[in-house]
């Protein structure tokens, strides 16, 4: 429907990880104990993974080999990895049933990588994913379906 019904809030969509990405990071440092966060999403028309945001990374591909395979590990498995070692995290974060990034955190304690079961690293994800969509929701004006004067 048109206005002036009332639009409700889309699923989350790549694009939302361009335009709310300093909440969205933000959001998931309140959620996790680390130090830093950028979220991977596949590259333009499938062809491997791209570190998304304004932030560049020292490797000439912008990504490690640890992440590029961690994010290959998230992809097949359909759930977080966690590299102890490396102490770094890959969680998935979904739409409906599509992986739209994977979120890698690193930094802070050592307690992050290996401590937690995979059962709270799912809940704290799906915790995430729903204030993502909050934030996405509290963006938009409800009457008209457009970008509320603080996002435009």
């Amino acid at each position: 429907m048109g206005f002036p019904s009332v639009i409700s809030a889309e699923a989350l969509t790549l694009h939302d990880f361009f335009r709310f990405e300093r909440q969205f990071t933000r959001t998931t440092l309140d959620f996790f104990p680390c130090e830093s966060v950028y979220f991977i999403s596949e590259g333009p028309s499938g062809q491997g993974a791209e570190r998304m945001g304004n932030l560049h990374a020292s490797s000439p591909t912008g990504l490690s080999a640890i992440v590029l395979a961690g994010v290959n590990l998230v992809r097949q498995q359909r759930k977080s990895v966690v590299d102890a070692e490396a102490a770094v995290l890959f969680l998935p974060v979904w739409s409906d049933a599509d992986l739209l990034v994977v979120a890698v955190l690193s930094g802070g304690s050592r307690d992050l990588y290996g401590r937690y079961s995979e059962d709270w690293l799912l809940e704290r994800t799906r915790l995430m994913i729903r204030e993502f969509s909050l934030i996405k929701r509290w963006a938009f004006d409800p009457a008209s379906g457009v970008l509320n004067a603080t996002h435009l």
